[in-house]
């Protein structure tokens, strides 16, 4: 059994999400893929696997089998607050923490998120609009769900 490698080179990256050496070049200088700049004239790049994985599956792309090794676990985080400066200071601080996050303003929309982006963690405001956060509890009461943290004033 080979082990995928830890750190990989432009042109290797490349290869594993199916796009141009220049491709993941612009990615790396706009700051969306971390690498590591070699030392030398030649400004040669190493992306670490697990960055690379990191980033394919914040932009769904397919993983390779090769590199499931890295694969995190969900980082998947869903927001659900009918206040828009709350959700987005919330959600700022998950992403900070290494989330990906999703959006809700009120209970029925946060059920459709819930089911379609599978989240494995979910901050829920109690008092919202239309279904509120105690009706989504009532819903998601029978299902296998994520972490909840109730945030409400």
């Amino acid at each position: 059994m080979t082990h995928p490698p830890a750190f990989l080179t432009t042109g290797q990256a490349a290869t594993y999400c199916g796009v141009s050496l220049r491709t993941i070049i612009n990615w790396i200088n706009k700051g969306l893929l971390k690498a590591h700049q070699l030392p030398g004239s030649r400004g040669d790049n190493r992306i670490a696997a697990a960055d690379l994985v990191a980033f394919m599956q914040s932009n769904e792309l397919p993983i390779p089998s090769t590199l499931e090794e890295h694969v995190q676990p969900n980082r998947m985080a869903l927001v659900v607050d009918d206040d828009e400066s709350m959700a987005r200071s919330v959600a700022r601080h998950l992403k900070g923490l290494g989330f990906i996050t999703g959006l809700a303003h009120n209970g029925f929309d946060a059920g459709v998120s819930y089911a379609t982006l599978k989240p494995s963690l979910m901050t829920l405001d109690l008092q919202m609009p239309r279904m509120d956060g105690f009706a989504l509890l009532e819903q998601l009461a029978n299902q296998n769900t994520c972490k909840i943290i109730v945030i409400s004033g």
